[in-house]
């Protein structure tokens, strides 16, 4: 299984040109991908454990789309849709200072047990984007956002994928986040023992999770 991490899938998280400098020709287009272990999948209730190496553990509301057979190349998003067989919502916990680390490489920062807590909706999609997408730190909301202000929406995002690598059954899509994280924030704001993460997906599902101090044996 391989889980894929969007990140700027938000108009809002795009970065400003460098100097002024305009974007290369399909530069706005294209996709920023990162990725997960697997080992960090965790349920829709599990805790999310902090370690002793954990710094700036932060909280990403997220769609998720689970692909359902082979897909390589993929010409149009309706060929995308069809291989989409599930979707649901997802938080991609991210550690700011491992992600960081070494120039920045997102994979350090992303996959640690439980960093990915999620919970697809029984039914096959239904490709209707005007959900709201909802997260809560200790009942404050801190994100508050709409499906269809994604960038890229869902099946545009598998066929993109496809391009350059061949997706297979049960592989997972984290879609980007939402404004609202706490690296955002002034002054930033992380995740601490004792918190209670919430995350909501309109019709989708609705994720439950308590922050925990654990041991790296635990």
């Amino acid at each position: 299984m391989t889980i894929f991490c969007l990140g700027r899938n938000h108009p809002a998280l795009r970065p400003a040109s460098a100097g002024g400098r305009a974007e290369a020709p399909g530069e706005a287009d294209s996709l920023l991908v990162a990725s997960k272990a697997d080992s960090a999948l965790s349920g829709p209730r599990d805790p999310i454990p902090l370690l002793p190496v954990h710094r700036q553990v932060d909280w990403e509301a997220e769609l998720v789309l689970r692909i359902g057979r082979p897909a390589f190349q993929l010409r149009d998003p309706e060929q995308a849709r069809a291989v989409i067989s599930h979707w649901g919502v997802g938080n991609d916990i991210t550690d700011r200072w491992w992600q960081t680390l070494g120039g920045g490489q997102w994979l350090k920062g992303k996959s640690f047990p439980g960093f990915a807590p999620h919970a697809l909706a029984p039914d096959p999609p239904d490709f209707n984007l005007e959900r709201r997408v909802r997260c809560w730190l200790n009942g404050e909301l801190v994100q508050d956002a709409w499906l269809r202000d994604y960038l890229h929406p869902p099946a545009a995002v598998v066929q993109q994928l496809s391009r350059f690598t061949r997706l297979l059954p049960g592989d997972l899509v984290f879609c980007g986040s939402f404004p609202g994280m706490g690296f955002q924030r002034q002054p930033p704001r992380f995740l601490a023992a004792g918190d209670q993460l919430d995350t909501e997906i309109e019709g989708l599902g609705r994720l439950e999770n308590p922050v925990r101090t654990v041991s790296p044996e635990g």
